[in-house]
């Protein structure tokens, strides 16, 4: 169920938070709640309880720890549930969706879930057919996570236990392994690539940390400690660029020959598109990741020029003339 919206009425939301605790199954923290209800946290206190004085609310646990609140609700009932012939299918649009992301084992534990919630299907007869595919990925450059398999699962229960870990880690360029203190929790897709992102932590300044994103196919070992970690994650920038440095705006032309492109597409949350007469495009949008624009605008070859900031104009003109330099000999007309 996704974060309701702004609109939503106390009655919805109250329902909505009911939801979360009965079908989840896991704890939330106050500060959660309050993102995924869109309100204070004096609301979310309220709704809990209301929740706690009506037959709903049995089972309904509170505890402070760290200075934070943890809510959950124990039941000691399953409830009653079933699934359509529909919502399996949707799982398996999922499932194909992210299928050339998954190592070998991971996409056998995936079918093995999947095929076991038709279990929950009331109508025998109502045959899903697991092994169509709904969904083909057509990655450019797909990465193979199989070595990864391991430090993959033990991230997974890092997040689900909030753990901090012991990350290997390799970058390009390194002869050795660099090994952080990282509390990991969430996954990123970008690319066609998986990130994991989280708090990073120092052993000789336990009150240090930063937020820390680190590609996954570097990840070269993962040691679970002892150590917990109950930090919330913040909320994702909605933000051009996976780094989360200083933000920065940028204005790029685009030519008509990439300006479809261009408007399909949603860069930044506070983008703005200004048509241009020939019938190109000039996208303005909050960047948080020099590299990445560069990149990104080089992919579309001449049919884009940098605007602003000037300094980065600069940069992507030089990288520009640098790439030229290599298909064009020093006879070449038209060097």
């Amino acid at each position: 169920m996704p974060s309701v919206k702004k609109d939503t009425t106390p009655g919805m939301r109250l329902v909505h938070l009911y939801w979360l605790l009965l079908f989840t199954r896991r704890e939330y923290s106050l500060s959660e709640l309050s993102r995924k209800l869109d309100c204070s946290k004096a609301t979310v206190l309220r709704y809990l309880s209301q929740l706690e004085s009506s037959p709903l609310g049995a089972g309904l646990q509170a505890e402070k720890r760290a200075g934070r609140l943890y809510v959950r609700l124990r039941s000691s009932e399953r409830p009653r549930a079933s699934l359509r012939p529909e919502d399996i299918e949707q799982l398996l649009l999922c499932r194909d969706m992210v299928w050339s992301l998954l190592p070998p084992r991971l996409r056998e534990e995936l079918n093995r879930a999947i095929a076991h919630s038709r279990a929950l299907v009331p109508d025998p007869e109502l045959v899903v057919d697991l092994e169509r595919r709904r969904a083909q990925p057509w990655p450019k450059g797909a990465i193979d996570y199989t070595a990864q398999e391991e430090a993959f699962t033990r991230l997974l229960q890092a997040m689900d236990q909030r753990r901090i870990c012991r990350v290997a880690y390799r970058k390009p360029g390194d002869e050795q392994d660099r090994v952080h203190l990282l509390a990991p929790d969430r996954l990123l897709v970008h690319h066609e690539t998986l990130y994991v992102q989280g708090w990073r932590f120092w052993e000789d300044d336990p009150h240090r940390r930063a937020r820390m994103t680190l590609a996954l196919q570097r990840v070269r070992g993962v040691e679970l400690t002892e150590q917990t970690c109950h930090e919330e994650a913040p909320p994702l920038g909605h933000t051009f660029g996976i780094i989360q440095d200083d933000p920065f705006r940028v204005r790029v032309a685009f030519a008509p020959s990439a300006a479809c492109y261009v408007r399909e597409r949603i860069w930044s949350q506070d983008q703005r598109l200004e048509p241009q007469p020939d019938g190109g495009v000039v996208l303005e949008f909050t960047a948080t990741s020099r590299p990445e624009v560069v990149a990104w605008v080089l992919s579309f070859g001449a049919t884009a020029q940098v605007l602003e900031p000037p300094e980065l104009a600069r940069e992507v003109g030089r990288i520009a003339q640098q790439i030229a330099a290599q298909y064009l000999s020093p006879s070449d007309p038209e060097r």
